[in-house]
């Protein structure tokens, strides 16, 4: 009896926990901005992803990602901005929501074979952008796709790698 109430309990909280990591991939994720000469923006949402499978883990993340992309499919303003997919799900942003799953998976196995968070999170969002870059590359060929989707976005993703692994470590501190 006790081990189905606790079974309960636990299956309780990760549904909580994956609607909330929806909520905060589609709402956080859509604090972005463009620069003048790319379709993609610069988001939030690449960085909460690693973010959300560092502490949670891969199977949550991924739930709340394919949650996250259903509702797009529905509503399409939920993403950072409907220019940018002007085509569909299927449009030039493809190759960042594929690589979304990637780097959730590979920041849970990183974590676990006791990588450095700070290490992952700037690898991990490289890797990102250039998967963004080779799924822009179909729209636009290779020179273009890496000229609009992987090099503007280095610095900045390597600030917020820095800046969300620092956060997850406050956070960890704060906890105890």
């Amino acid at each position: 009896m006790f081990h189905d109430l606790f079974l309960e309990r636990k299956a309780s909280k990760d549904v909580v926990c994956i609607v909330f990591l929806a909520l905060a991939i589609t709402f956080l994720g859509k604090i972005s901005f463009f620069l003048p000469y790319t379709p993609i923006p610069v988001a939030l949402r690449p960085q909460l992803v690693l973010l959300f499978a560092w502490c949670f883990g891969f199977k949550r993340t991924s739930i709340a990602l394919l949650i996250f992309i259903s509702s797009c499919m529905i509503e399409p303003h939920l993403l950072a901005s409907l220019k940018s997919f002007s085509m569909g799900l299927f449009g030039p942003t493809f190759g960042y929501l594929i690589g979304y799953f990637v780097v959730a998976y590979l920041a849970e196995k990183m974590k676990m074979k006791g990588i450095g968070i700070t290490g992952t999170f700037v690898l991990l969002s490289l890797l990102l952008d250039l998967i963004g870059a080779l799924g822009l590359s179909l729209f636009f060929g290779i020179s273009k796709g890496f000229t609009l989707g992987f090099f503007p976005f280095i610095v900045g993703d390597l600030f917020k790698s820095v800046l969300f692994s620092q956060t997850q470590k406050g956070l960890s501190r704060w906890r105890r």
